[in-house]
């Protein structure tokens, strides 16, 4: 953890049908409508983005933040943690996490992380 970073928002969710805009730039990351290959498209305000056991997208600021560089997604250590308290780790100033539970889908957890641009970040 840097000095003078803040530990990531959270914002949880609970819903049947999201569309996921990106606070920083408006682009649409995440659709639940439908869920096929593209129903997340990263923009470059996302940290990440994942379900309960895997990380899906990694952004090189996420790995660098988190340690992670280098290390293939199947063999990230979440430690004790799932992705959702893994991600809930992440120290960076301004950041925001969305935690998403689907409804009719079993519960179903998707975690979005963004981040604004590191230099519009007022320390």
């Amino acid at each position: 953890m840097s000095t003078g970073q803040r530990q990531i928002q959270r914002v949880e969710l609970c819903c049947e049908e999201l569309t996921l805009h990106c606070p920083f730039c408006g682009s649409v990351v995440f659709d639940t409508e439908p869920i096929d290959e593209d129903w997340q498209t990263p923009c470059a305000h996302t940290l990440f983005v994942a379900d309960d056991n895997h990380l899906i997208h990694r952004s090189v600021r996420f790995d660098g933040l988190m340690q992670i560089e280098g290390v293939q997604t199947k063999d990230v250590d979440f430690g004790d943690d799932y992705t959702d308290g893994f991600t809930d780790k992440v120290f960076c100033s301004g950041s925001v996490k969305f935690a998403i539970y689907l409804f009719g889908r079993s519960g179903f957890g998707i975690y979005v992380g963004f981040a604004p641009d590191e230099a519009d970040i007022i320390a």
